[in-house]
């Protein structure tokens, strides 16, 4: 014994000279006791099982428990952040103090350890072994692993890499993360898991004349076969556990969707699971919020008297648990109007993050700080309504900007009394507006419903020429935070002369705020268009967020900002007059992540 540590000493000792191995690797605790002695102690816990990896599967499967098997499932500290480093190199390059055909399973059990260390630093190491494959493995374990301890860092930013491991070339690692992102329960998932969803149920949907399990049991047991009998028992055997499979992962991703979302939909009669998921996913909130307004008028009206009414009644509220994390907002919506037995089904429905006994004030406290990470990011589309009238465009090249994108849709309002679109919004169903208008007339009652549908949350993309609308409402240069003059105009105390516009000119517009949603992925680009200057907007710089600039001298350096009036986001963009700009992909992105920024 003392030989071999010795040995293990001299070892280790050589190889931190060499610049093999850093010395933080082997940080001690105050005991003095080394990782390696700690992480041979764990290591030699698997080895007392029949099937060592069996050891490292209690650490990530939920239920049972090590206590089972009096497992120690991490000696202290080697699931310390100071381990980390140690982790990493045993990870990637495997334990060096061991024999090659014992690293295997020590590469494993470092990911575990790493994944215990609940430190984000550990995410690094463990996302470069999901894309690694072991020389000698035939599963691909230590990036299955990998998989499974990332999503035991409870980092938020695991989730990412765990949604790109769903297209890995390797079953186990795609199913390794599906599982581990059904565990983490993350939002953000949803809709990749509802696409491999797609894939899986096409595969099942595909095999067509599946033989039956008693099908292919006959003629496995005709005691005498011919050599095309055997062949054809062959051939349907494969058919049926291909379907088989393919049915198996079905299921498993509706139970994993079930899980994160909490919401039990039947599949349709033909067994279609991505048709329910899809159809849900598209509905969005507003499916949900019908379907619980349904339920919760029935549950009302019904009798809570007796023992068998109430049982009744019973079922049917939980009809409204059923839809799952979509239903919260309208939960709380009942909340605040009173009815607090929805507090238990928020508590249920959020794994106890409020707890059932919370007052009324306590649930509404909590939501008002929590509500985004429990708002389901649907994929419903954005519906915007394209303002137009009082200026002459060419409409099909312009309309393209609007079109070819999953996720927004559109009509066009063409104003023929000048701002009509605003007589009344009592059924007002757009999330943005995008005003390419230059029209002037609006009454003071148009006037107040357009300041109150954006002040309310309604999204405003406004274009070019839209900057010369109603000329003579002042509140309309605060909303979208710009002016074009089209005539000499008295604003605070100064005469301001009409701006001025110049067409086809050549210039080059600098993106100035590479960050921002609108801006992000564009650099800066040269378009042929028409330029504005003296143009007022110097009073509000104050607040608008400013995105696009240009140095040309027939224009005002500010071609784009954003701001916020109200709830309502708004972005401004100069640049669009003519066909040349519509077509430059760079413009057209920029339009297209406005609109989705305004909406959100």
């Amino acid at each position: 014994m003392f030989n071999t540590r010795v040995s293990v000493i001299i070892f280790v000792a050589t190889i931190i000279v060499s610049g093999v191995l850093p010395t933080a690797c082997l940080g001690q605790e105050p005991n003095g006791t080394h990782y390696v002695e700690l992480f041979e102690r764990g290591l030699r816990k698997c080895d007392e099982f029949i099937y060592p990896y069996a050891g490292l599967s209690i650490h990530v499967s939920p239920g049972g428990g090590p206590e089972i098997h009096n497992f120690e499932p991490m000696p202290p500290g080697l699931n310390a952040s100071e381990a980390i480093p140690f982790l990493a190199y045993v990870l990637k390059n495997g334990p060096f103090w061991l024999p090659k055909k014992e690293h295997h399973l020590a590469k494993c059990y470092a990911a575990i350890c790493l994944g215990m260390t609940k430190d984000s630093a550990a995410l690094e190491p463990l996302v470069e072994a999901l894309k690694t494959t072991d020389e000698n493995e035939t599963r691909e374990y230590v990036a299955m692993y990998a998989a499974a301890a990332v999503r035991l860092l409870g980092d938020p930013n695991a989730v990412q890499p765990l949604i790109e491991a769903l297209h890995d070339e390797r079953v186990t690692i795609r199913d390794a993360a599906m599982w581990s992102l059904g565990r983490l329960g993350d939002l953000r998932a949803i809709e990749p898991i509802i696409e491999k969803l797609k894939v899986r149920q096409e595969i099942l949907d595909s095999q067509q004349n599946v033989p039956t399990k008693e099908e292919w049991k006959q003629l496995a047991d005709k005691k005498r076969k011919t050599k095309e009998e055997t062949e054809e028992l062959k051939r349907k055997l494969k058919k049926y556990k291909e379907n088989l499979q393919a049915y198996s992962a079905v299921r498993h991703l509706d139970k994993i969707l079930i899980k994160i979302t909490k919401a039990k939909l039947a599949p349709y009669e033909d067994d279609n699971y991505y048709k329910a998921w899809s159809n849900w996913w598209q509905g969005g909130q507003k499916l949900t919020k019908l379907r619980f307004h349904t339920i919760h008028s029935k549950w009302k009206d019904m009798k809570k008297e007796t023992e068998s009414e109430r049982y009744v009644a019973g079922k049917q509220f939980l009809k409204m648990v059923d839809l799952g994390i979509p239903a919260l907002p309208f939960m709380i919506e009942k909340v605040q109007q009173g009815e607090k037995e929805f507090i238990s089904a928020i508590s249920m429905l959020t794994g106890g993050k409020l707890k059932k006994t919370s007052t009324r004030a306590e649930c509404l406290d909590w939501w008002n700080k929590n509500k985004q990470k429990w708002l389901i990011p649907f994929g419903e589309k954005i519906k915007v309504v394209v303002v137009t009238g009082g200026h002459a465009f060419e409409r099909k090249p312009f309309f393209t900007l609007f079109e070819g994108y999953d996720d927004i849709e559109y009509v066009e309002a063409q104003l023929k009394d000048d701002s009509e679109i605003f007589e009344d919004v009592s059924e007002w169903d757009y999330d943005v507006m995008v005003l390419f208008n230059m029209t002037q007339k609006i009454s003071p009652k148009r006037q107040e419903n357009f300041a109150k549908l954006v002040q309310g949350g309604v999204g405003v993309v406004a274009l070019h020429h839209s900057m010369g609308s109603f000329q003579d409402w002042g509140e309309y240069r605060n909303i979208i935070g710009g002016k074009y003059y089209t005539k000499p105009t008295e604003e605070n105390g100064v005469t301001r002369k009409p701006s001025t516009y110049k067409h086809d000119v050549d210039f080059k517009i600098h993106i100035e705020g590479g960050s921002h949603p609108v801006t992000r992925g564009v650099s800066d680009f040269v378009v042929h268009d028409e330029t504005y200057k003296n143009c007022g907007f110097e009073w509000d710089s104050r607040d608008n967020y400013l995105l696009l600039t240009t140095e040309h001298p027939t224009s005002d350096r500010q071609l784009g900002w954003v701001r916020q009036y109200g709830k309502g986001k708004v972005c401004f963009i100069m640049v669009g007059h003519g066909p040349s700009v519509y077509a430059n992909e760079s413009y057209r992105r920029l339009v297209a992540q406005a609109i989705r920024w305004c909406a959100d």
